[in-house]
């Protein structure tokens, strides 16, 4: 009846930027079935630890290249979900 899914994932980039080298993600999502195929309960919960943006860096022989994304704001989603 209880159902939790939490996803983390590190990234770390060694030697590049010594400020920003470190990133860290977290997703929830959690479900409860109050009654089998009638009534169920969802928290959804991404970027929870509140990431402002993402750097990659592209290294090569003739020149290093750094591509920057904003990524979107936490957010945490309350569902309820009823069947006739």
């Amino acid at each position: 009846k209880f159902e939790v899914d939490l996803q983390s994932e590190r990234y770390f980039f060694g030697g590049l930027d010594k400020n920003n080298n470190q990133y860290y993600f977290l997703d929830l999502d959690a479900r409860y079935t109050i009654k089998e195929n009638k009534l169920s309960l969802s928290l959804t919960g991404q970027n929870l630890f509140n990431t402002k943006t993402f750097r990659s860096y592209s290294i090569n022989d003739i020149s290093v290249s750094k591509t920057e994304y904003r990524l979107q704001p936490r957010y945490v989603l309350l569902k309820v979900e009823y069947r006739l």
